[in-house]
């Protein structure tokens, strides 16, 4: 049995990437600088003074779109943030940063022809969450889902044996001959997650006021799905939060 969802579900065509790409497309290429990470960012000087990886970069608005705790990890700040907003941001999860991914890819989708949409839920198997996850064209097919917390102190291998005992589980032996198994740990994304990072209870402070406010007379912005008080977490959230900055600059 499916649990009811109160919001429908929808995926992008062409992967969520088409969002970023078409981003792109209104912006001078010349004007976004990749595999740069930010370590500083001053703003006593009259224009802001930010140092990254490339060097340094000066800037009249920042906006930081790291998850909350990130920002706080990993950049410093001059003068130093408030150790209210310090308290705040470090207690706040990223969503599924603890998670981990899997996908599972096969010749056809085999779960199709038994009268099966490919979703399933679960509170006992490894996994929560299962999709089908073909693409749009309907000429690749896999089933995706999510393994929780405790499945990061198994090994690779591990994890792939237990996902296909649920697999074989819930749709049969066929579930069993696969293409390719792949997965990712958001817990080793550097950019994701820091090794710090205590056990948190999700959307914990997602919107919170002193998330949304901007710091230093307006020079500083934080945006991201977090800061949202509404769809924390969804991309949605991270839309609206962009809005919000937008709008109050």
């Amino acid at each position: 049995h499916i649990p009811e969802n109160t919001e429908p579900s929808f995926r992008i065509q062409g992967g969520t990437s088409a969002l970023i790409d078409a981003l792109v497309d209104k912006v001078d290429v010349e004007c976004i600088q990749l595999n740069t990470t930010v370590r500083s960012i001053d703003f006593n000087q009259e224009q802001t003074h930010v140092i990254s990886s490339q060097g340094e970069h000066f800037a009249d608005v920042v906006i930081n779109t790291v998850p909350p705790h990130l920002a706080m990890q990993s950049i410093t700040y001059t003068p130093a943030l408030s150790n209210d907003l310090y308290e705040v941001a470090n207690n706040t999860q990223t969503w599924m940063a603890n998670s981990i991914k899997f996908a599972v890819v096969y010749e056809t989708p085999f779960w199709r022809a038994q009268g099966f949409s490919g979703t399933a839920f679960s509170n006992s198997g490894i996994a929560g969450e299962i999709y089908d996850h073909a693409t749009v064209q309907d000429d690749k097919f896999a089933l995706l889902g999510f393994l929780g917390e405790g499945a990061y102190s198994l090994t690779k291998g591990d994890r792939k044996a237990k996902v296909f005992t649920q697999l074989e589980k819930y749709f049969g032996i066929e579930a069993q001959i696969y293409l390719s198994y792949h997965e990712v740990c958001w817990k080793d994304e550097i950019f994701t997650s820091q090794n710090n990072e205590a056990f948190l209870l999700p959307h914990q402070n997602n919107g919170h006021a002193l998330l949304m406010e901007s710091k230093f007379d307006g020079r500083l912005h934080f945006a991201g799905t977090e800061t949202s008080p509404i769809f924390p977490g969804y991309m949605e959230g991270a839309v609206l939060s962009a809005q919000r900055v937008v709008s109050n600059i």
